[in-house]
């Protein structure tokens, strides 16, 4: 399978994390932080939005103006219907007490979310085993491959016994206008989707490379 098709999958499931950076109260940065995780998993896209200093992480911006041009609105949907499942099942705690300096914050958080990186790597492994026992069937379309890939990985994200995976950070705050705000970065994005970013851009180095090698 070509692992472009696998990059554009990926980032088909991460696009709608674009909209999910981030109250009317002044909060602690402590109390910033639960709220902020508490809108995550409700997604409750006004609070995200109001409790984050950056609407993106880079990484995932660059990931994603790759690939937006080839996506449909049904694409859209199924990877917006796959993070949900996602962020359902994510589970976060803070750590102690905030670091607080000036208008500065720093809060210890736990994140443990589905291992969407190892389940994907699973899914990637079948489908070139599929591929090889499939090479002289060329009626088999790379848009039928890509929806059974997405199909397949919302199955194995909803299972009650899937993967998770467990990063522990310290999350950025800072303060502006008397409120506190959280600070989005690839790797908190990165631990709230099971290390997608990390996987797509491993992916996306992998296709440059051949891509040279090619060339």
């Amino acid at each position: 399978m070509r692992k472009v098709s696998i990059i554009s999958i990926t980032c088909v499931l991460l696009v709608g994390v674009i909209f999910l950076a981030g109250c009317q109260t002044q909060l602690s940065p402590k109390d910033t932080v639960t709220t902020y995780f508490k809108a995550i998993k409700s997604l409750n896209i006004a609070t995200m939005e109001s409790l984050s200093v950056n609407g993106t992480s880079s990484d995932l911006e660059s990931l994603i103006k790759r690939s937006s041009s080839s996506m449909t609105s049904s694409d859209i949907q199924s990877g917006e219907n796959i993070y949900k499942a996602i962020f359902n099942k994510v589970d976060t705690k803070i750590e102690g007490d905030p670091t607080v300096k000036d208008n500065s914050a720093s809060v210890k958080v736990k994140i443990t979310a589905p291992d969407a990186k190892k389940i994907l790597q699973d899914i990637m492994s079948e489908e070139i085993s599929k591929a090889f026992a499939n090479a002289l069937n060329s009626s088999a379309g790379s848009q039928d491959t890509e929806s059974e890939i997405m199909n397949e990985f919302q199955n194995k994200i909803s299972q009650p016994d899937v993967s998770l995976t467990t990063t522990e950070m310290n999350l950025q705050l800072v303060k502006q206008k008397d409120k506190w705000k959280v600070k989005t970065t690839d790797n908190l994005i990165d631990a709230m989707t099971g290390n997608m970013i990390s996987y797509a851009k491993d992916l996306s180095s992998l296709a440059s490379s051949s891509s040279s090698a090619n060339s």
